[in-house]
């Protein structure tokens, strides 16, 4: 990486560190069965990834919950007519950080989980995920530790349904809610 990238990265970290100290979030692991909200965040610009997400929303949504979609599409040139609020690279501004009024919305919205799906480094993403008002936010393994609650490994390059499968098992596994007991 080229010493001008590095400075840019580290700019923008500390851009962010610095909105981070402002935004003072209550940050509580819930029981994910009870959890009403949930805003799945993802990248659409790839229309298998988009499928598995819509499918994986529609799931939710039959369990009872209120699902609130949020998808990046990296072209600037094509204008895609999605059903969800989504922005593009016309709405990043200099430092690669998403603007607009979809984006405010998302960020400012208390879900009970905010779950990210996408595998790869994300910047704008990341950036959504580390000033959401969530309690709790779920996403892939990053050196930005401020962006996530639970990091799931995305190191063996596992496609997008076994992530989101490691991620529903993983919540399941958190806080459950309490067994009856019998004593002998």
């Amino acid at each position: 990486m080229s010493y001008i990238k590095r400075q840019y990265g580290r700019l923008q970290d500390y851009l962010l560190e610095r909105k981070l100290q402002q935004n003072i979030v209550k940050r509580y692991p819930g029981d994910y069965e009870s959890a009403k909200k949930i805003g799945l965040l993802f990248n659409a610009t790839d229309q298998q990834q988009r499928q598995t997400v819509l499918s994986f929303a529609k799931a939710l949504e039959s369990k009872g919950k209120k699902v609130q979609l949020l998808a990046f599409y990296d072209d600037k040139k094509q204008q895609p007519n999605f059903t969800f609020k989504h922005f593009s690279q016309k709405e990043l501004n200099f430092f690669r950080r998403p603007k607009g009024l979809f984006v405010n919305d998302f960020i400012a919205e208390p879900f009970d989980v905010l779950i990210n799906l996408f595998l790869v480094e994300e910047p704008a993403l990341e950036y959504i995920s580390a000033l959401s008002k969530a309690q709790l936010r779920v996403g892939p393994y990053t050196e930005r530790t401020y962006c996530y609650d639970l990091m799931i490994d995305t190191t063996n390059r596992q496609d997008l349904p076994r992530f989101i499968e490691q991620i529903e098992f993983l919540l399941n596994k958190m806080n459950p809610a309490p067994h009856e007991t019998t004593s002998a």
